[in-house]
């Protein structure tokens, strides 16, 4: 009671009921454009962006000297199964490519169907095929819903240009009415660019995953 009295206080009477909920919509707007993510309004924060430790937390331990160090999925470069700098080709050269650079064995299995659960199937849904959450909350316009990767338009794609499309995103997102920049949502792509959020080899291990989703 003490701080409901305390909000009525400081809240004047003419900015409660609907000119409250009008001033706290255009509020949160102007927050989510402030977000550090790979669009200009994030409606869900990209947990890649997430800083580790926030303010007032308290200082995290330093790392043993003896420790060992940790790299992703303990997939050394060693496990690829051929030497291409894949991410200085174009995409011409990586739609070329027609097997997947990395070695099919179970760990590769597991990275992929790990790494795509955490990374795709929030868009794509569990199983591939497009129906993913943001499908109950927005009405994608024609052509810009998350893909269905289990689609036969997609099965028949090489594994490069899967790997391409992981690496360099695809799609275009149309500048809304009146922006104040619009060469800057040029930029952007419908599905976000993995390229410096995931290892070459964390991308072709989501590689084999989608090609096992895509079995029969």
């Amino acid at each position: 009671m003490k701080l409901i009295r305390l909000t009525e206080r400081l809240i004047p009477t003419a900015l409660r009921g609907p000119r409250a909920l009008v001033v706290g919509v255009v509020g949160l707007v102007a927050l989510s454009g402030c977000s550090v993510g790979a669009y200009p309004v994030d409606f869900f924060q990209e947990m890649h962006y997430s800083p580790s430790v926030r303010r007032q937390e308290p200082p995290i331990m330093n790392v043993p000297v003896d420790a060992v160090a940790y790299r992703g999925f303990s997939m050394p470069e060693s496990t690829l199964a051929a030497p291409p700098p894949y991410d200085t080709m174009s995409a011409a050269e990586l739609i070329a490519i027609t097997e997947n650079g990395l070695a099919d064995n179970p760990r590769t299995r597991e990275v992929g169907r790990a790494l795509f659960d955490r990374n795709c199937a929030m868009c794509h849904g569990i199983e591939g095929d497009g129906n993913g959450a943001p499908l109950l909350v927005f009405n994608f316009p024609e052509g810009k819903r998350p893909a269905d990767l289990t689609s036969p338009a997609t099965t028949a794609r090489s594994d490069g240009a899967l790997f391409a499309v992981v690496t360099n995103g695809e799609g275009t997102i149309d500048p809304p009415e009146g922006a104040a920049n619009p060469a800057a949502w040029a930029t952007l792509t419908n599905m976000p660019r993995f390229e410096k959020l995931l290892t070459t080899e964390e991308r072709w291990a989501i590689i084999w995953h989608i090609r096992g989703l895509q079995q029969p």
